[in-house]
Parts: structure tokens; C-alpha cells; sequence
């Protein structure tokens, strides 16, 4: 059960556009080829990637019950966890590769990466580098 109690949607608000970020410079240079995507993903979006929401819904539970972060108290079912997550704006961050030219160090570009291009076939364990989303109560 969420600790806030039922969480409804206030706004159907169309998604940002993805961006790109590479890792800062470290004395003046970039390192790698390292690049993290930033995907602004609703709950239908994501039933439209296979897996994705299962592998969400698994990473949180374990989250919640290492005790250390969210309130919840006690499983949550997938279900209840779709609606109490995805009722905000929900942000997945895709690792990614690309040439540090391409990227502006620490500032995002806005391109048409959209999330099948950054996952790239692979695995949602190998490349969700992290998940959030951003709530906000209006009076």
C-alpha cells in the first residue's frame, strides 16, 4: 500500500523530448563513450515496452524492502505499483554510447533518440541506469 494513499493523475500533459547527457570532463577531458539518455515515459508508453514495467516494478520492490528510501509498507503488487508510480511524471535513464562530440559534457541535447533506440535490443537489466519520477501536490 502507497503510504500517501491513492495518487491520481491531474494533468494529461504531452511528454518531454528525450535528451542526452555525457559524464563531465575530468581536467578538460571527456571519458569514454558513456552517454545516459533521459526518457519522459507515461504508463501506456511503457505497457509499449515489453518487460519494462515488470523490471520496474521488481528494482522498486527491492527498494522498498531494503527499508532505506520509500514508506510503503509491506508488497505491493505490480498493479498498485503501476498506479502509484506511473500517476506521476515518470524519467528512465538509458545507458548509452556515442562519441563525446557528439554530446555536450553535463548539458543536455535534445535529439531523436526516442527509448527503442538507446535499449538498442538489449536487456532492460543492462542498460535502465535508474528511475524516478517527480510528483508535485497543488493545493
Amino acid at each position: 500500500m502507497s503510504a500517501y494513499g491513492e495518487i491520481k493523475r491531474t494533468s494529461g500533459t504531452a511528454p518531454l523530448p528525450s535528451t542526452v547527457w555525457a559524464p563531465p570532463a575530468k581536467d578538460g577531458v571527456v571519458e569514454g563513450d558513456r552517454t545516459i539518455s533521459i526518457h519522459h515515459l507515461t504508463l501506456a508508453a511503457a505497457r509499449g515496452l515489453p518487460g519494462l514495467l515488470e523490471y520496474l516494478g521488481k528494482v522498486f520492490a527491492k527498494e522498498v524492502e531494503d527499508g532505506l528510501t520509500y514508506p510503503q509498507e509491506g508488497e505491493m503488487a505490480q498493479t498498485t505499483f503501476e498506479a502509484y508510480f506511473f500517476a506521476a511524471d515518470v524519467f528512465v535513464g538509458i545507458v548509452g554510447q556515442a562519441s563525446p562530440s557528439d554530446v555536450r559534457p553535463t548539458s543536455g541535447n535534445e535529439g531523436p533518440l526516442d527509448i527503442h533506440e538507446a535499449v538498442a535490443q538489449r536487456s532492460w537489466e543492462e542498460c535502465v541506469a535508474g528511475y524516478y519520477y517527480v510528483r508535485c501536490d497543488t493545493p
